[in-house]
């Protein structure tokens, strides 16, 4: 677009919230079934030779809900949504990076084609995307969530975010904790093609589920129930969960004034 050209209207609303509502049509529906079980499926069952564990825990659960999982790969969303049910996966949608999947139109929509990806800010997220991810989730939609908020470095469990806990609370949907081993091994960070691995999905036990322990309103009680959750994962995973990284201390007050 030439400069002083205004965008067009398609631009703008991408721009203003960048949800891309075609993506969750029937056609595209039908479009990104084929494109999971015919292009992507292939290229996760032939390097990873995926194996899927409870899924008993996934009996009788019906949308909506929230999935959420360690990340640590970009394999982890496809894996996933392979080793659910038809069912299930008809009806999930992904949590994706806004500032990474989404910083341009044409590769948010082809995320959001491909794997149902939905733009989410990673720091503290605005009202206008929550918004969003809840009246996905009133429409019976499920979500695949990376509390983490991006993929871990080293391949090692950090600490989620309370954004996970938050929407748990406010939707009052349960939270199925899942962990996924082996994709740091096929496609660590900074790897854009993956190795040879054996791939594990693991469902755990769902969260929340009535709503008689729904995440209790307030700081603490959204990071209690959010290091309930990360609990899940890492029993999933086998991992330990890494330490905090200390925060940088500020400049001394001789150096804050010299600069």
């Amino acid at each position: 677009m030439e400069q002083g050209e205004r965008p067009r209207p398609w631009r703008r609303a991408y721009r203003r919230d960048r949800d891309l509502p075609w993506a969750r049509s029937p056609a595209a529906r039908v479009v990104r079934s084929a494109l999971l079980n015919f292009v992507i499926g292939p290229v996760v069952r032939y390097y990873g030779h995926p194996r899927v564990r409870g899924l008993e825990n996934l009996r009788g659960l019906r949308p909506p809900f929230l999935l959420a999982a360690n990340h640590s790969s970009h394999l982890d969303t496809p894996a996933i949504l392979l080793a659910l049910p038809p069912r299930l996966r008809r009806r999930t949608l992904v949590a994706a990076a806004a500032d990474y999947f989404f910083d341009g139109p044409w590769k948010g929509a082809l995320v959001a084609l491909a794997v149902g990806a939905i733009a989410v800010e990673r720091e503290r997220p605005p009202r206008q995307s929550m918004r969003l991810v809840r009246r996905l989730l009133q429409e019976g939609w499920n979500l695949v969530v990376f509390p983490e908020g991006s993929r871990s470095a080293d391949g090692r469990l950090h600490r989620g975010k309370r954004g996970i806990a938050h929407l748990a609370a406010a939707a009052g949907v349960p939270v199925v904790p899942v962990g996924v081993v082996g994709t740091f091994a096929a496609l660590p960070t900074g790897y854009h093609w993956p190795r040879r691995s054996q791939l594990e999905i693991r469902f755990g036990v769902p969260l929340f589920r009535g709503g008689a322990d729904r995440p209790q309103p307030g700081p603490a009680g959204l990071r209690s129930a959010t290091e309930g959750i990360m609990a899940s994962i890492q029993a999933l995973t086998g991992q330990e969960l890494a330490p905090e990284e200390p925060a940088r201390p500020g400049p001394a007050p001789a150096e804050r004034r010299a600069s």
